[in-house]
């Protein structure tokens, strides 16, 4: 019974992670000139980054506490669970992307950062099962715009905008 109740939990939980984060990336910036818009992660979005790496320090430091009963499944369950936090947040602080009248300027943790012309953009297109926007240039790759980016659809207006005739695939 006790491992159903986790699990029941563990599915509950994520399940309002993903409408929490679902409601709170607004479609929106709350940075906007005229001729720059930017799109980056939020206010909440970055506190609930902080939340979670501050969780994961409580958790981690539980399990160590509680000696080595069942360590192979808590080392592996605290790899996988502070991993995907420390991403989160090196992501939710990392990320901006910024549309101007010469194009974008692209900021990421995980690449360097990139000065992209509006005629170096080919096309750009949705992919669902990631839930991102592909950017795809000639020479400087593909830049991904996800559905839970405040801006984000800013950043898209100004593309087709100034890119009239790329394909949207």
């Amino acid at each position: 019974m006790d491992e159903d109740i986790r699990y029941m939990m563990v599915i509950g939980v994520s399940l309002a992670v993903t409408f929490w984060l679902r409601r709170s990336a607004g479609t929106r910036t709350e940075q906007k000139i005229p001729s720059r818009v930017v799109a980056q992660y939020g206010t909440s979005f970055r506190a609930f980054a902080v939340f979670i790496i501050l969780f994961a320090v409580v958790i981690t430091t539980i399990a160590i506490a509680e000696g080595p009963r069942q360590l192979l499944w808590k080392v592996l369950s605290l790899t996988l669970f502070d991993g995907a936090a420390i991403f989160m947040l090196i992501e939710a602080f990392g990320v901006r992307i910024e549309a101007t009248e010469n194009g974008l300027l692209v900021r990421s943790p995980w690449r360097q950062s990139r000065r992209i012309a509006w005629d170096e953009i080919t096309r750009f297109d949705y992919a669902p099962i990631n839930q991102w926007h592909r950017i795809w240039t000639k020479s400087q790759g593909i830049v991904r715009l996800s559905d839970f980016l405040p801006g984000k659809q800013d950043v898209l207006d100004h593309i087709r905008r100034n890119c009239p005739g790329i394909p949207v695939t």
